[in-house]
């Protein structure tokens, strides 16, 4: 009883000295005069069993603001009480069977359902964007910069 006590203060003791030594304030990227831009990116597709990015934002949109089961009862109001997956069972990267379709056809693009060479993103400008302003992107996928222009 006494070591178990002894072992759970220690380990109090220690927990408390570990968040002691955290930071106060977490590291922020650095900001210059237009700190109100900010770039935002996301994954595209990013549930890799759909084929079809519209499946998977069905869920994103089913799931904003909701609980899971608001959001289940949401798809299903949508589906006429049919079932939200009977319209994308046949546009998985799967078979019927449960096997693995190598290579998956995912939005028109043939690719490895295990082991993709790359993962589309969405970028865009967010904040107070003055009108008609150009942005240069530059992306390094490992080939070197590529650099596009486009309005803001």
């Amino acid at each position: 009883m006494v070591r178990t006590r002894l072992r759970c203060i220690i380990a109090c003791v220690l927990l408390a000295g570990a968040l002691a030594a955290l930071p106060t304030q977490w590291a922020q990227a650095q900001t210059g005069r237009d700190a109100a831009l900010q770039i935002s990116w996301e994954v595209r597709n990013r549930f890799r069993l759909f084929r079809e990015e519209r499946d998977f934002q069905l869920h994103v949109e089913s799931a904003r603001d909701r609980s899971i089961l608001a959001s289940e009862q949401a798809l299903e109001l949508q589906s006429d009480g049919r079932g939200w997956a009977r319209n994308m069972v046949n546009r998985l990267c799967i078979d019927l069977s449960g096997r693995v379709n190598e290579p998956c056809s995912r939005d028109n693009v043939k690719e490895s359902y295990l082991t993709p060479i790359d993962h589309p993103i969405t970028v865009r400008l967010t904040g107070a964007v003055p009108v008609g302003a150009i942005c240069t992107w530059s992306f390094d996928d490992g080939d070197g910069p590529q650099q596009s222009t486009f309005d803001c």
